[in-house]
This record gives structure tokens, C-alpha cells and sequence, in this order.
């Protein structure tokens, strides 16, 4: 069996989650500081500027108070993002952490790195979402939800190989990222199979 290692780049996004038959929950995506729109929803803004919830971003002050009207917004506030899209400042439940690689409140922050071989499944996104959601589905059954960064172009090419990935497992609760309970992998290195 030959092993090719496909190059993954680093994740700046977090994928809408399909459902997942898998029943265990310890972790929960912190979204206490995201908005509906997935951006901070406090941010600081310059100081001519006004931050926005609705649009998560910052507005002039005649573009806040007209918001219907206004045709084009300045940039996105991203300054509280961290690296997958979860606040960089998150409050957790109670005996859990916030786990800044997964963007999870988890129960131990020892990465349960896990080697898994199956076949990729890529749901085409809905059109105003720029990354499709790529899952790994086992021999065995499980299907697990795979967290790296790739555009959808290139997505779709993927679907359909058997591959091995190493990745750190995380368990997710029902509502967290907007999905039913389910398993997280946050991929480290991807091998495809032939």
C-alpha cells in the first residue's frame, strides 16, 4: 500500500456540521462571544466606528443608525477571533477548558490523537458558504466530521477517497456549531490509500 501525503493548510474557518450518529459529548464549542454570523460579538472598533451585532461589523455611526440602507459595510471585526473562528477569550463551563485547537470547551486538554482510515464524503455547502463539509466515513460504520482548511473547488475533487488521517478526536455536544452530537477531527496529517 502506498501513502501519499496531501498538504493541508492552516484552518481559519469552522465548518457547518452534518449530522453524526455517534453519542458521546465531552466537548462543547464555546460560542458565548460569537454572534449569528459567527463573529465576535464584542469587539473593539476604532474609535470613529461602532460595532455592530447584526452584521458583525464595525459601522460609522449614520451607517449603525441606517442599517437597512447602507449598500457596503467597512471590514469584518475579527480582533477576538481565534484560530477557528471561536472566541480567543471564552468562558467555560465549569470543570472544562477551552481548548483553542478544536475551539471546544473540553473536559481534559490531553489531545486524544487518533489514526483512522475510511473514505471522504464531501457535502456540496449551501451557496453563500465558501467550505464544504468533509467527513471520513469507516469500514466499521463511524462517520466522523474532518476539521482542515481547503476550498471547495478543491473539496469536491476529494470525494470519494480512501485516505488515513492522524487528527486529534473531539466530542461534540448537540447544538454546538450547529449540529446534532457527533465527533470532531481535527486533521493533522491526511495519507490517501490506493
Amino acid at each position: 500500500m502506498r501513502l501519499i501525503k496531501l498538504a493541508l493548510l492552516s484552518c481559519l474557518c469552522i465548518f457547518t456540521l452534518p449530522a453524526f450518529a455517534e453519542g458521546k459529548t465531552d466537548a462543547l464549542i464555546c460560542t458565548m462571544d460569537i454572534n449569528v454570523w459567527g463573529n465576535a460579538s464584542i469587539c473593539q472598533c476604532p474609535e470613529d466606528l461602532v460595532y455592530s451585532e447584526v452584521t458583525g461589523t464595525c459601522l460609522t455611526q449614520t451607517a449603525y443608525n441606517d442599517l437597512g440602507r447602507q449598500g457596503r459595510y467597512p471590514q469584518i471585526c475579527t480582533r477576538d477571533l481565534g484560530a477557528w473562528g471561536a472566541p480567543s477569550h471564552c468562558s467555560c463551563d465549569e470543570g472544562r477548558v477551552y481548548s483553542e485547537e478544536s475551539g471546544a470547551c473540553v473536559t481534559d486538554v490531553t489531545p486524544n490523537i487518533v489514526t483512522l482510515s475510511g473514505k471522504l464524503v464531501v457535502t456540496k455547502p449551501a451557496k453563500d458558504i465558501r467550505f464544504a463539509d468533509i467527513s471520513l466515513r469507516t469500514p466499521e460504520g463511524g462517520n466522523y466530521l474532518l476539521n482542515f482548511s481547503i476550498n471547495q473547488q478543491d473539496a469536491m475533487k476529494l470525494d470519494g477517497l480512501w485516505v488515513e488521517i492522524v487528527g486529534e478526536k473531539v466530542y461534540l455536544r448537540e447544538g454546538s456549531m450547529n449540529s446534532q452530537a457527533g465527533t470532531l477531527i481535527t486533521v493533522q496529517d491526511i495519507y490517501w490509500l490506493d
